[in-house]
């Protein structure tokens, strides 16, 4: 049974938007924890990225933090003119995926799977263990992972359905995607 769901795709195609609609489309009737990187604009100009729980994400109570500006942060790692809050990663994304692997969930959420995640030593670690359980994970994962060796594995899994999103198949890739989990979801409570 296929129960991790990965969409990659170029930068700005419509992967957290997908993910996202999809949890938005089943939050009333699965349980769901994990965590969206929204990217934050300033009159038209991306200036950063927010890390939040997608409790948050859908207007819910929940946290949210910086995870990378192009002036904040300074002094820390980089990735490309973002400054990154590796401290945010940990307490949010790490945190929030750790407390998913022990809660009786249905589907957990990664946005994203890239070079500024990968900044936090906890952060893969945390991610295998996540596609290592028994638990339905949609993921989105950065567009050259099939060429970075520690997301290469990820992308090799067997029990993984890899979607790559661009802007002709991503409405398209919507209905399959939320389909998809929907149908692992159902298989998974039946076991």
């Amino acid at each position: 049974m296929r129960r991790i769901f990965l969409v990659t795709g170029r930068p700005g195609v419509g992967k957290t938007t997908l993910v996202k609609k999809v949890a938005e489309a089943l939050y009333d009737k699965y349980s769901i924890r994990g965590f969206i990187t929204q990217e934050v604009r300033e009159q038209g100009s991306r200036i950063g990225f927010k890390l939040m729980t997608i409790e948050r994400a859908l207007g819910k109570d929940g946290e949210e933090d910086w995870l990378a500006h192009v002036s904040l942060f300074r002094g820390g790692p980089k990735v490309g003119k973002y400054n990154v809050n590796v401290e945010a990663i940990d307490n949010i994304a790490v945190r929030t995926l750790e407390e998913a692997l022990k809660d009786n969930v249905d589907l957990i959420i990664i946005d994203e799977i890239g070079p500024m995640e990968l900044l936090s030593r906890k952060f893969l670690p945390t991610v295998e263990k996540v596609l290592d359980s028994d638990k339905i994970v949609l993921a989105t994962i950065h567009i050259k992972c099939r060429e970075d060796p520690k997301l290469k594995k990820i992308v090799d899994r067997k029990d993984k359905l890899l979607v790559e999103l661009t802007i002709q198949n991503r409405n398209q890739m919507y209905q399959i995607v939320k389909h998809e989990v929907e149908q692992a979801i159902r298989a998974l409570r039946r076991r």
